[in-house]
């Protein structure tokens, strides 16, 4: 009985190895581009490709890999402008949402786009809302939701020039 244990333990060891498969990790070389300071953000997995946003200082860029994480394209945003504040991405299957804030002057401007899986302008960028800011107040104002099944998106913002007084502001 002990010699059959044995044995049961030594196939085991030999025939698992076989029959079991190990997690395949795909990942993607360095761009010349990307320095440490360059900002990324995953975007997720759309028309079949993974789309990454990269940002390093003014240049801002889709990188678009396949499955093996081999890079496909590297698109340009050209419409974004030099210092935006903050981007938010919301994925859905063809294509996605890029909705940004940036600052002109004491104004700070909240816009969206629609891309698709190709890293392609499928509108026009657009401004969602505009709001004048003081010198020295934060720019950060504006943050973006959606719902589970991605039918609605709301953008909020909270304006507190007066501190007793936090105006709250929603757009659907």
């Amino acid at each position: 009985m002990h010699k059959a244990l044995r044995l049961f333990q030594i196939l085991i060891v030999f025939v698992c190895p076989i029959l079991l498969r190990a997690q395949h990790i795909s990942y993607s070389d360095p761009q010349r581009d990307d320095v440490r300071r360059t900002d990324f953000e995953i975007i997720g997995k759309i028309g079949g490709n993974f789309l990454v946003f990269t940002n390093n200082r003014s240049d801002n860029n889709i990188s678009i890999f396949d499955n093996d994480m081999k890079l496909l394209n590297r698109v340009a945003l050209n419409f974004l402008p030099d210092k935006y504040i903050n981007a938010y991405f919301i994925p859905y299957q063809d294509f996605f949402y890029m909705i940004y804030e940036y600052q002109k002057k004491n104004i700070l401007h909240c816009a969206a786009v629609k891309i698709d899986g190709q890293g392609k302008n499928l509108s026009e960028p657009t401004d969602l809302d505009t709001t004048q800011i003081g010198f020295a107040a934060s720019n950060k104002i504006y943050t973006v939701i959606s719902s589970d099944d991605k039918q609605k998106i709301m953008l909020f913002k909270i304006n507190s020039k007066n501190p007793r007084n936090f105006l709250f502001t929603t757009f659907l």
